[in-house]
């Protein structure tokens, strides 16, 4: 393959069209400007963005690779064809780049490089396979039928810079630059301009005095930027470990929807939309109707956690005033679904509020939270049961009361202390004899002479067993899975088999609450796959 490129000296930073986006004509913006850090543009790519912020667009590309099926090529760029797997790489910032992503993204390269155009500098991108075939030739010789290998080096002749991307044993890429700006001309080579012809006796110039690279597997998408960035002498711009991790969850949204991308790609849960319907025309709503919630819930935790612009992070997404105010910010979503730390249910949702009242409890308050409840009208004389979170030693048990049996139980979802184990109901007396002096306090002014005004702690008091045992910081998610599922004596949990399901399904509760007042701050994207997940749920 010839990735010839010789660059144009008449360049128009501000005449750069956009191709349509795949999915809906209703999603796409009227403005032309690059994709913007809070602004995102819904259209495709035929330029090498510098800003790696995700956008919508970017996330809908991205949850569209996410669930295409694991046979599909959603990337054929100038004959080069990226697998899914391939492209679900570029999504664990842990997995080494393959050859195939850094052979595509030199294809976006070579087709934007007049935009580099440094002094007449004619460059030629050589491709990762072919570079791979002259370091074989180098080391073993060139055999009888080389003829293909000397015929891509003779183009080289015509060129002043090589740019070689090399693979050590698929454990790390450098990138290598012939340069022969400076040589002599041949006096007997009439039809090239390099002056020696025997590359092994150049001098060799490292660029980079200190390593740049933080982590161990982001060498190939360095590697990347050193091409594009590369004016000849030195790079146009700098290079950072954080641009990289940005840049790499970028890098697959710009594959997919690059201007010479001709791939099909089929979602998961639609094999074909039929064959009358153009697959250009599919509207985002027609692809996210078709999914499963759980690959709704998890596109949206990717973008959630795919978002940096400080501006977007300070947003409110989900709130509420009533009984009083529950706000949570972008960044508290992101650090719900954020495994490395702790769900701290205060924090999230004000819970204990107003700050005065959480040393000093004023019952008349607390007896205005039982009383009645925004939407709901009910009294709490007749209801049967109550269900109270309540924080405990760091983590957080629910106990609940049902006034007929005259039962508490309780639901501790964190690992049992071992000096417990003779009496486990020992380690919930503090808690419950606040909880029974406080109680029938609030009850007297509510409800005076129901049954809610006795002793609760002279009740029954059953520890549930089973209960699924997590670490401490999962234990505010279990208490509010156990809300959500606790019928009678019965808790009907859904299977989850680790704790970033359970963050996603407690993300995807917030979201979809229906009294949330600031839900037309989010995206429309974001909006579409509520909705979407709404209609799942009935």
């Amino acid at each position: 393959m010839d990735l010839n490129i010789e660059a144009p000296t008449d360049v128009d930073l501000n005449d750069r069209p956009f191709k349509k986006s795949k999915y809906s004509e209703s999603i796409v913006s009227e403005s032309d400007n690059q994709i913007g850090c809070c602004d995102p543009l819904d259209k495709a790519y035929d330029y090498l963005p510098k800003d790696y912020t995700m956008s919508d667009f970017d996330f809908y590309a991205q949850m569209a690779i996410e669930t295409s099926l694991e046979s599909d090529v959603p990337v054929k760029i100038d004959g080069i064809s990226v697998k899914q797997k391939e492209l679900l790489c570029l999504l664990d910032q842990s997995k080494y780049v393959e050859d195939d992503v850094i052979s595509a993204y030199i294809c976006c390269i070579k087709d934007r490089a007049h935009l580099r155009n440094m002094n007449d500098i004619k460059f030629y991108y050589e491709n990762p396979f072919v570079t791979g075939l002259i370091k074989r030739d180098g080391l073993l010789g060139i055999n009888e039928g080389g003829n293909f290998i000397t015929e891509i080096v003779k183009k080289y002749l015509k060129h002043e810079m090589i740019l070689l991307p090399v693979s050590i044993e698929e454990t790390h890429w450098y990138l290598a630059i012939l340069n022969v700006k400076n040589c002599e001309i041949h006096e007997d080579l009439i039809d090239h301009n390099w002056k020696n012809l025997q590359v092994t006796e150049w001098t060799i110039t490292e660029q980079l005095e200190k390593p740049i690279q933080k982590d161990g597997s982001s060498c190939g998408l360095f590697m990347l930027k050193f091409m594009e960035y590369w004016t000849g002498e030195t790079l146009s711009h700098a290079i950072t470990q954080e641009d990289i991790s940005q840049f790499r969850q970028k890098l697959a949204s710009i594959l997919f929807c690059w201007k010479t991308n001709t791939a099909e790609m089929t979602t998961k849960s639609v094999q074909n939309h039929g064959t009358e319907e153009n697959s250009n025309d599919v509207s985002l709503m027609s692809i996210l109707s078709t999914m499963s919630e759980q690959e709704l819930l998890g596109g949206l935790c990717t973008y959630i956690k795919s978002i940096n612009c400080a501006e977007t992070l300070k947003k409110v997404w989900i709130q509420n005033s009533k009984p009083y105010s529950i706000t949570l910010t972008v960044k508290k979503l992101q650090e719900m679904i954020n495994e490395d730390l702790p769900w701290t249910m205060i924090v999230t949702t004000d819970f204990g509020r107003p700050p005065n009242y959480r040393k000093n409890l004023d019952v008349e308050w607390l007896a205005e939270t039982v009383r009645s409840w925004p939407g709901i009208s009910y009294s709490v004389s007749r209801c049967k049961t109550i269900l109270m979170p309540i924080e405990f030693n760091g983590g957080f048990i629910l106990i609940v009361l049902n006034k007929d049996t005259r039962t508490l139980y309780i639901l501790d979802p964190t690992p049992l202390n071992p000096i417990y184990q003779y009496n486990p109901n020992a380690r919930y007396v503090k808690k419950l004899l606040w909880t029974a002096e406080y109680l029938p306090k609030a009850m007297s002014k509510t409800c005076p002479g129901s049954i809610w005004n006795e002793d609760i702690f002279l009740w029954r008091q059953i520890i549930i067993p089973d209960v699924t045992v997590q670490n401490r910081e999962l234990s505010g998610y279990l208490v509010s899975l156990f809300m959500s599922t606790w019928k009678d004596v019965e808790l009907p949990l859904p299977v989850l088999k680790d704790g970033y399901k359970l963050r996603k399904r407690i993300l995807g509760q917030l979201l979809t609450y229906k009294d949330n007042e600031c839900k037309y701050n989010m995206p429309s994207g974001v909006l579409d796959f509520i909705s979407c997940i709404c209609n799942t749920q009935q």
